[in-house]
């Protein structure tokens, strides 16, 4: 998933399949009738994510954060296990094996006493999509003023957090 413009042409000019995630949480996507069509084309337009919402903090970066959770919701609807990471995570080894078979719950990089939201290992199950459903219903409640990080450490259970080892996987 590409959540910029700039992202997703670098992607296809790579030769990636890659999905065009621009778009992933405008809530203005479901077509209204009538001649309401363009105005609505206008406004996903506008609410499209660029590379400068990247910026830490800025309301542009919460609603990227927030894009991410619609992704991981996307591929476990879709019937997958899911892995995240942040772009400016580094990897000196393919870890995924050993990831996988690690165990049967989620796994998370620790953020002191939370979990990071930028890298995490994410089971199909029913509990991680009411986790993620839970998350979208905070984010809604706090009219997105919340990042991804903040939101899922808040509804989290402790019997949730299953914690990478460190310094293996250190933050």
């Amino acid at each position: 998933f590409a959540t910029d413009e700039r992202a997703m042409k670098h992607l296809e000019y790579r030769g990636y399949n890659a999905v065009d995630g621009t778009n992933i949480i405008n809530d203005n996507a479901k077509k209204k009738e009538g001649g309401e069509e363009e105005e609505e084309e206008k406004k996903k337009t506008e609410n499209k994510l660029s590379s400068k919402d990247a910026e830490f903090g800025r309301k542009a970066w919460k609603r990227l954060t927030q894009a991410k959770l619609k992704i991981v919701e996307f591929v476990l609807k879709s019937g997958y296990d899911t892995f995240l990471t942040d772009v400016d995570i580094v990897a000196f080894h393919n870890f995924m094996p050993e990831l996988i078979k690690t165990s049967e719950k989620n796994l998370w990089m620790r953020d002191g006493q939370e979990v990071n939201t930028g890298f995490y290992f994410m089971r199909k199950k029913s509990s991680n999509l009411n986790l993620i459903e839970a998350a979208f219903q905070r984010i809604k409640e706090t009219h997105g003023s919340h990042y991804d990080q903040k939101v899922i450490n808040a509804i989290m259970k402790s019997s949730q957090r299953n914690f990478l080892l460190t310094p293996d996987y250190a933050n």
